[in-house]
């Protein structure tokens, strides 16, 4: 005969899950037989502030019932999807004690992270025949590892044997999460590299000569006034090694008269020292024409999304530092219904749907276009402007075909996607309340997965 120790594990109800009759979710569910607004839904359930909040952020993330929006107003509509959680709070609330069985583990971990259910250690002493029974099979209630746990996180909770190990005495810290605008622009790089596009990269810090001057943007231009950029402090003319003497002449003379490009330039007077300039890049358009400097195929395309910064006043649409998304496309033939054809497809990828288009004025673009998207609560917003970059802009480079561009402002079109209101709710520190937006979580969370 043999005999062994055995720890099982078993669920039992805290005081907060006793005192729960069902969980908060299956009472809003259950109150579902129309559509009803939340603050309709709150009116008819007698339920404390704090249970009604998880509830319907359970219920959401169960997939019990979802929010859609009519007129701005939430509403509360019942969902497609079920899960045996309820089923396992109802059983546990009938026998006091359950063992944790493998299927029954991942409801038990919600169950414990919500503070309804706790886990106790019992050590029982199992004696078998010698060679019977391998000890495994007697091992009731052990937590069992799971792939799906190792994904999810849900490792963090089981209560695993204690292995000794030794280890060093180093300091540990603990790492951030990633942030839902983070995810948000790395499905937006997803979407543009599966488009057949190339990521580009530039400098912040940059010289008016590839933020302006290139880009056919006259030297007296309001945008390159004080009040409207950063201007990086620097005594001394700091040449810039990639502005060759052929480009820089090129530049140059299509300003004064309009070079070999048809155009009659602007007539003024252009100086070096003034495009040498340093600043803070004011748009990634700058990052195209360094492309294009560098040499590129008569076939490309090309993106980049990174900072910007402008000496812009804050309000729910403008920040002083913003992502843009620069895109551009070379090659014979193209013309601005290839570029409209392009931005739509690019909006319905994020699931924004309504997209319209009216004429606009650029200095490096012509003809220009500037993209609306439409937002619930905001209306039609400017999120992309664009168009096919004018020969002043690609003659003196080198380059000899049509080259689509546009410049667009991605964090409007995360507000859109997330359905905020607000840009500066992107850089909120109130995230508990932000993650409770439907749009947010359940994104975010398909994101995450």
């Amino acid at each position: 005969m043999k005999s062994f120790k055995v720890e099982v594990q078993k669920a039992v109800l805290t005081r907060r899950g006793e005192d729960l009759t069902q969980l908060p979710e299956d009472l809003i569910y259950e109150s579902l037989s129309r559509k009803v607004s939340i603050d309709e839904i709150k009116g008819l359930i007698q339920m404390k502030e704090e249970d009604f909040n998880a509830g319907i952020a359970w219920g959401l993330r169960r997939g019990l019932f979802k929010i859609i929006t009519e007129n701005g107003k939430k509403f509360l509509v019942v969902g497609d999807h079920k899960d045996t959680l309820s089923n396992t709070f109802f059983e546990l609330k009938k026998k006091k004690e359950m063992f944790i069985t493998p299927e029954k583990q991942s409801d038990f971990l919600i169950l414990k992270e919500r503070q309804i259910v706790q886990y106790k250690t019992e050590t029982k002493i199992e004696v078998v025949p010698n060679d019977s029974v391998d000890i495994r099979q007697i091992v009731i209630g052990q937590p069992v590892l799971t792939h799906e746990m190792l994904v999810t996180g849900n490792y963090k909770n089981l209560d695993l044997p204690t292995i000794p190990l030794s280890f060093s005495k180093e300091p540990f810290y603990q790492r951030g999460k990633k942030h839902f605008y983070i995810e948000f622009l790395e499905i937006v790089k997803e979407i543009l590299i599966s488009m057949g596009f190339e990521e580009m990269f530039g400098p912040y810090v940059e010289y008016e000569f590839w933020n302006f001057d290139a880009l056919f943007v006259p030297q007296d231009h309001p945008a390159r006034e004080v009040q409207d950029k950063f201007n990086i402090s620097n005594k001394d003319l700091i040449l810039d090694p990639s502005i060759t003497p052929e480009i820089a002449e090129n530049v140059m003379k299509t300003h004064l008269n309009g070079w070999k490009t048809g155009s009659l330039g602007w007539r003024n007077k252009w100086e070096m020292s003034n495009a040498c300039t340093l600043i803070l890049r004011s748009h990634t358009t700058a990052v195209s024409i360094r492309k294009l400097a560098q040499g590129v195929h008569n076939e490309f395309k090309y993106f980049t999304i990174d900072r910007n910064f402008r000496r812009d006043a804050i309000d729910a649409t403008h920040l002083p530092e913003f992502h843009q998304c620069e895109g551009i496309i070379g090659g014979e033939g193209l013309n601005l219904k290839n570029l409209f054809g392009i931005l739509e497809a690019f909006s319905k990828s994020l699931g924004v749907e309504k997209i319209r288009f009216k004429p606009g004025y650029f200095p490096f673009t012509e003809p220009s276009v500037e993209a609306y998207i439409y937002h619930d609560k905001l209306g039609w917003i400017e999120a992309a402007p664009g168009g096919i970059f004018r020969p002043e802009v690609t003659l003196p480079l080198g380059i000899k075909v049509p080259v689509l561009a546009w410049g667009i402002g991605i964090t409007r079109f995360a507000m859109v996607y997330y359905n905020l209101s607000d840009i500066r709710e992107l850089f909120s520190q109130n995230l508990d309340s932000l993650l409770l937006k439907e749009e947010v979580q359940i994104k975010f969370a398909h994101n995450k997965g």
